[in-house]
C-alpha cells in the first residue's frame, strides 16, 4: 500500500483492510519510503495513524510490514497484532518507542542516528 511515489500522503479518507479469515498468509505491506517529511506514526494492534494521513484500520492479517519515510520520524508502537510485525525506520534520525507487542516484532533502524525506547510491560 502506498502511491507511485511511495508515500502515504494521498490516503485522505478512512481506510479499512481485512485479510481472509480462512488464510494463514495474509500480508499487509505499508510503504512510505518515498516521503521525506518528518512524520509521526502511531501503530496499534488494529490501526495505523500517520501525520497527514487518514486512519488505516486493519484486521485478520498474519504479517504487517511498515516502511517509514526518509525524514526524522517518530514511531510509537502501543501494541502489535498477534502475528508478525516488522517496522523499518529507514533513513533519518528516527525515534521508535515500543510499549507492548502481542506478536513477533522486528524493529529495524537504518542510516541516521536512530533511538529505540522500550517501555513495555508485555514483551
Amino acid at each position: 500500500m502506498g502511491s507511485l511515489t511511495n508515500s502515504l500522503d494521498d490516503i485522505l479518507g478512512l481506510l479499512t483492510i481485512n485479510g481472509n479469515a480462512h488464510s494463514a498468509s495474509d500480508t499487509l505491506n505499508i510503504n512510505d519510503k518515498g516521503d521525506s517529511d518528518d512524520n509521526t506514526y502511531a501503530l496499534t494492534a488494529t490501526t495505523l495513524n500517520r501525520s497527514g494521513m487518514a486512519t488505516l484500520t486493519y484486521g485478520t492479517i498474519e504479517t504487517l510490514n511498515l516502511n517509514a519515510g526518509m525524514g526524522d520520524d517518530t514511531i510509537l508502537i502501543s501494541d502489535t497484532h498477534i502475528g508478525s510485525t516488522t517496522v523499518n525506520a529507514n533513513t533519518g534520525a528516527d525515534q521508535i518507542t515500543m510499549q507492548t507487542s502481542s506478536g513477533s516484532t522486528t524493529l529495524n533502524g537504518d542510516e541516521g542516528q536512530d533511538t529505540l525506547n522500550l517501555q513495555a510491560t508485555g514483551l
